[in-house]
């Protein structure tokens, strides 16, 4: 097919938080970068429901500056996967946004939500799903309005339960739904447990770490780590440029970092 016409490639971006951010945009780049090696081309769509690439700035105009290196890549912002058709190839995607209205007879503005529906074909269509908490919390009371558990974002003390701590992709705050976030916790609530069972005032604080490895092509790596307060990078590099570095440390010391040091809590 890729030698008769460009085919319609999607990849799609859900409108809740996700294990790793950056997963669709890696597939992305990869999936392009592969075809190009191969002298192959492809009409690419990322469909996202967030309003930007990625949070931080520089990040994200280094994402921009990543996808002008490859074929046509078209942004569709605040676009959610509704249905899909996979007989006639047919994506359907709700757009939400917001607009701003003008009042002529007042003078006033205000900004009104909206929304319309939008079909899109395609040859072919990666899928990243909604995500949530396992149905054994999302059917307590433990979850709070964010769906996720109810946590202080700080300490990771549930704001209703005080004898519960919450770790990992579970917690219902602003970041962390990362490996390298888990490993952060850790710490935080070893020290607050502690504190909690001695009846003393919570003294460890989590500071939003998380880190977003996104791959850019075979062999280069953004290595985009930031916190509640901003960029955070642990080595004294800058932090939004694309590294073979990054993809070395991927590919032979996550995984070991992963077996010896994180799941026995050393690291």
């Amino acid at each position: 097919m890729a030698k008769t016409k460009t085919p319609k490639v999607i990849y799609t971006q859900p409108n809740t938080p996700i294990k790793c951010g950056g997963a669709p945009q890696k597939m992305l780049h990869l999936s392009a970068d592969y075809l190009r090696k191969e002298g192959l081309s492809a009409d690419y769509q990322f469909v996202t429901s967030k309003n930007k690439l990625f949070s931080l700035p520089a990040i994200d105009k280094a994402l921009h500056n990543v996808q002008d290196t490859y074929d046509t890549i078209t942004n569709k912002f605040q676009h959610h996967l509704q249905s899909i058709d996979v007989a006639a190839k047919k994506a359907t995607f709700i757009h939400a946004y917001d607009l701003e209205e003008v009042d002529e007879d007042f003078g006033t503005k205000e900004i009104v939500s909206k929304s319309n529906t939008v079909v899109m074909d395609y040859d072919f269509i990666h899928i990243v799903p909604p995500m949530s908490p396992v149905d054994a919390l999302m059917n307590s009371s433990l979850v709070g309005k964010s769906g996720w558990l109810d946590v202080d974002k700080y300490t990771l003390q549930h704001k209703e339960y005080k004898n519960i701590f919450g770790i990992g992709d579970v917690c219902g705050i602003p970041m962390g739904k990362t490996g390298g976030s888990a490993r952060h916790h850790g710490p935080v609530i070893t020290q607050n447990i502690i504190d909690f069972m001695s009846e003393k005032k919570l003294s460890s604080s989590f500071d939003g770490y998380t880190v977003c490895p996104i791959k850019t092509q075979y062999g280069k790596i953004i290595m985009a780590e930031f916190n509640y307060k901003g960029p955070a990078s642990t080595m004294p590099l800058a932090f939004e440029k694309p590294r073979w570095f990054w993809w070395a440390f991927d590919l032979y010391m996550l995984k070991p970092m992963y077996q010896h040091l994180m799941l026995t809590g050393r690291f």
